[in-house]
This record gives C-alpha cells, structure tokens and sequence, in this order.
C-alpha cells in the first residue's frame, strides 16, 4: 500500500490496523514504534500511544478538555481519536507546517 493512502494507523487490543482513505481495513503484524519509524514525519503523525494519521485525513479538530484535543477523519466520521497531551503542541506545530 503508498503512504499516500494511509488515512490512519490504530493499535486496538494488541492489533496494529491500517485503515486507508477509502475505510477499508488492513491488519499488519508490526508494532506502532517500528511504523513511526518507518513513516516520514511529514505525512504522518503519532497522536497518541495508539494512534498515528495523516493530515489529509483530518475533517476537525476540536478542543474538548484543557490541552486535549480531539481529531475526526474524514473516512472516520464516528471515531473520536484523542490527542495527548503531551503532544497537543507538537500536533499543532506539525498541521501548520504542512
């Protein structure tokens, strides 16, 4: 699969899962810190322990708590995927460098 069609990479349950631009679903056997490292820091970033996307994927970004900030995708409309807090800064600096 190209990067270019990587909406979003999610570990749920011990299950690294890449979910493309279209919604489907690929099951990959690989832990989330080889994929970031893997990834190019430009199209890709981790959001949480949990999670890592792109920005193209990105539909809204909403603040829900102080200094969280929850992200809806585009393919993804009822998942609400977390920023941590630690990273709210980073992720904000990453979106307006793109």
């Amino acid at each position: 699969m190209k990067c270019e069609n990587i909406s979003a990479i999610i570990l749920d349950g011990g299950l690294t899962t890449i979910y493309d631009n279209e919604g489907c679903r690929h099951n990959i056997d690989a832990t989330m810190d080889e994929l970031e490292r893997q990834l190019d820091p430009d199209m890709f970033f981790r959001i949480n322990r949990q999670c890592i996307i792109s920005p193209e994927s990105v539909k809204l970004i909403k603040k829900i708590y102080s200094r969280r900030l929850e992200v809806i995708l585009m393919n993804m409309p009822n998942v609400r995927l977390q920023v941590s807090k630690d990273r709210v800064a980073d992720f904000k600096a990453w979106l307006t460098d793109e």
